[in-house]
């Protein structure tokens, strides 16, 4: 497995990750201030050094990802649930 989506898939185990519309406000690991991940740029960004400069899908892009995937899947699961 790619060790951004390892680290990633810790991320969003281990910390809330906040919602702002479009921009995510997701913890640093490290505990250096929390980076923005802006879902509405074309391709998705992120304000960390390793997104910044290497152009890559960083780990704070995979943990907002599965956050998302997280959220549907337990909102589709109480939709149908209630239907």
């Amino acid at each position: 497995m790619n060790p951004r989506k390892e680290r990633g898939i810790e991320i969003a185990a281990r910390f809330k990750l906040i919602q702002n519309g479009n921009i995510w406000i997701v913890p640093s690991q490290s505990g250096k201030p929390p980076y923005t991940v802006d879902l509405n740029s074309e391709p998705p960004s992120c304000s960390c050094p390793d997104h910044e400069l290497r152009k890559v899908k960083c780990k704070h892009l995979f943990g907002v990802e599965i956050t998302i995937q997280r959220e549907q899947g337990i909102d589709r699961k109480i939709s149908t649930r209630f239907c």
